[in-house]
């Protein structure tokens, strides 16, 4: 073998290891967006005007996860006036 013939087959065998190690893809795990939280805060149901602050506030979008009211009772209030929901 020449030394020509030599240092083509070395060069070939770095470019190939080079190929190789750039391969690689990372870890296989699919990243998972965070999950929304939807639970209502507790912030919320302080007095009937917070919960009616934040309901009025929440926004309706098709796109994100209903908040579940499970085991939450709404505050209510003998001595506030009704709000406007419109």
């Amino acid at each position: 073998m020449t030394t020509k013939q030599l240092f083509l087959v070395l060069l070939v065998c770095a470019g190939l290891t080079g190929l190789t190690g750039c391969g690689g893809g990372g870890d296989d795990a699919t990243t998972r967006p965070p999950v929304a939280d939807t639970s209502v805060p507790a912030s919320a149901t302080v007095s009937s005007e917070s919960f009616t602050v934040y309901a009025g506030a929440a926004v309706s979008d098709d796109t994100t996860e209903p908040l579940s009211l499970a085991g939450m009772e709404p505050p209510v209030s003998e001595t506030a006036e009704p709000a406007d929901v419109s």
